[in-house]
């Protein structure tokens, strides 16, 4: 009888421990973090600038803990020559803690690969160490040739600047095979009505829905209202998508206000414990050293990067600025660090609700016991 008590109590603390440990997990989500796409040109140093002043304000109290990089986008590329407010902002992200990722555009591969490479040698030429990365925009990335084009541009990226960051924006969803050819993919770039629709086309790559990839994935969703942020960080999260930029603004022009309420739009999407997988970015403190970083200059002499000496804040936002054109890469157009301190939480925790268990199986096996004693106590 005995045996058979206390294999009932064992039964009953495994259920209570399988259900404690299912709860425990399922409350908790793990946080993103932000890029903000920035197409707007600084002014003047003295002018009134209320978008940059603004994105000022943010990136010195965040200090690159939640907002990683901005994408800067002087003439859909770097331009012809240094722009001097461009200087000053980039300065002013990187001793903010930001990365300032340089935007180029390849014109859905159409770009002469020459070209390309040309214009981040001009991006480190006329900005310096202030460039962590490299945006690739209107990108296609399915058959492949295109998957070719792509692989060749990171293929140098990666053997020139290796502690650069490539984002490449195909605007929608990707194939595995080229997973492979850049850091962080923009998988979704969208309106809220059609990322929150029924009609959404799920992604079916194991790079778009492995656990392994969340930090990977970047979701732009625009024409947004604030009423509809947290069902928007909610959709993205159970989509794999790491990073996010939400904005209420709409096409054609989606990134050229901060975004209402943004401050808010940031705390949902940062809610939650850092990812225990979380993808170790080139240039991240685990990857290189963190030197103070070198003043900006405005020769036009190719130079080459060294990556030693690039500003390597642990988070980073991205932003980017267009003049040429306004229009992002969409789907319509046609796609944390871990911190020992959260193991250390973990493991308390996974203590705690073990040894809730094994106290409620010995309460149960002595209630048992208890019960079982009194009815032989009757029945004489």
């Amino acid at each position: 009888m005995k045996k058979r008590v206390f294999f009932a109590a064992a039964v009953g603390a495994a259920v209570i421990l399988s259900l404690l440990h299912t709860n425990s997990v399922g409350a908790v989500a793990h946080s993103q973090r932000v890029i903000v796409p920035a197409y707007t040109h600084p002014k003047p140093a003295g002018e009134p600038d209320p978008y940059w002043s603004t994105l000022n304000a943010l990136f010195k109290k965040d200090q690159g803990k939640t907002v990683l990089m901005t994408i800067v986008n002087v003439n859909d590329g770097p331009g012809d020559k240094a722009d001097p407010n461009y200087a000053r902002q980039l300065m002013d992200n990187t001793n903010n803690g930001i990365r300032n990722i340089a935007y180029i555009r390849t014109g859905n591969h159409t770009k002469p690969l020459a070209e390309v490479k040309a214009e981040i040698t001009r991006w480190l030429s006329f900005y310096r160490n202030t460039i962590s990365g490299i945006m690739l925009d209107e990108v296609v990335a399915t058959q492949p040739d295109q998957i070719a084009y792509l692989k060749d541009i990171h293929d140098y990226i990666r053997k020139t600047y290796p502690y650069f960051v490539i984002i490449a924006n195909p605007g929608g969803h990707i194939s595995d095979a080229a997973a492979s050819y850049a850091d962080i993919f923009v998988t979704s770039s969208t309106s809220a009505v059609r990322y929150l629709g029924a009609d959404y086309t799920p992604a079916t790559s194991a790079f778009e829905t492995s656990d392994e990839t969340i930090e990977r994935n970047f979701h732009i969703i625009y024409d947004a209202t604030p009423s509809q942020y947290p069902a928007i960080i909610k959709k993205s999260r159970e989509r794999n998508a790491g990073y996010v930029f939400i904005t209420n603004a709409a096409m054609p022009a989606p990134f050229t206000t901060v975004p209402k309420e943004f401050d808010r739009a940031i705390a949902l999407a940062t809610a939650g414990s850092p990812n225990p997988k979380a993808y170790v970015l080139p240039g991240s403190p685990e990857t290189s050293p963190k030197p103070a970083p070198a003043k900006p200059q405005q020769d036009t002499k190719p130079q080459q990067h060294n990556p030693q000496a690039s500003p390597v804040p642990q988070n980073q936002t991205a932003a980017v600025a267009s003049t040429s054109s306004q229009m992002p890469h969409t789907q319509e157009s046609h796609n944390g660090q871990h911190k020992p301190n959260d193991d250390l939480a973990e493991t308390g925790s996974n203590a705690i609700i073990l040894a809730g268990a094994i106290i409620t199986m010995i309460g149960i096996g002595l209630l048992l016991t208890a019960c079982n004693a009194y009815r032989q106590r009757s029945r004489r």
